[in-house]
């Protein structure tokens, strides 16, 4: 992917292994991180050396179970690989990501291009790119619940492997489970910069 990009990482209990992860993420292929080709998503990974080559694939929604869960579980365990999706934001409509594995943190990185995301003919996007996020991590969670996410530009894990709390002031915007029975299921913290391609 070319030119700057918003991130969106999400990160999983540490306890789960990548068969765990690959369920997961069978849970939100196509409601949440969808494509341009229905049930298809584009897939490249390498596990690095003569042994293990680059490879390009396509995991389908028409696999074979175990099949999907298998290549999946390839993919979070890799030593790099992307997935190409395409997710439906309110407000913004269909924006064509890369959607990365980290491994040591049990996270997922989706990268989104700014230049979809905040187009020049459309200033002041912030407020509307930062509803559109939560909406897509209240649908991302509804389907597959998370430790924590955040959201920035050309964000990073920044986070302490021993621990699920990202640290203060890292991120444009912080997502944290709730507990409360009623009410929304996660929090959303703000920094005081806002969510945008410099940002400010």
């Amino acid at each position: 992917m070319t030119g700057s990009v918003t991130s969106i990482g999400v990160v999983y209990p540490r306890s789960l292994d990548s068969a765990d992860i690959a369920r997961h993420l069978v849970a939100v292929l196509g409601p949440v991180l969808g494509n341009r080709h229905v049930g298809r998503w584009a897939l490249r990974l390498s596990g690095g050396g003569e042994q293990a080559p680059w490879v390009e694939t396509t995991v389908s929604d028409s696999d074979d179970p175990a099949t999907l869960l298998a290549l999946l579980g390839h993919f979070f365990v890799a030593e790099y690989a992307e997935m190409d999706v395409s997710i439906s934001l309110p407000g913004i409509g269909i924006v064509d990501g890369v959607l990365r594995p980290e491994p040591a943190l049990n996270g997922l990185l989706l990268d989104l291009p700014d230049a979809m995301l905040f187009p020049e003919r459309a200033p002041n996007r912030s407020e509307t790119v930062t509803a559109a996020i939560r909406e897509l991590l209240l649908a991302w969670y509804d389907l597959s619940r998370f430790d924590c996410a955040f959201a920035d530009h050309e964000a990073e894990f920044d986070i302490d492997p021993k621990s699920t709390e990202f640290g203060t002031g890292h991120y444009a915007m912080v997502a944290l489970p709730v507990e409360a029975a009623k009410g929304p299921p996660l929090r959303f913290r703000e920094a005081a910069w806002r969510l945008s391609p410099m940002g400010g």
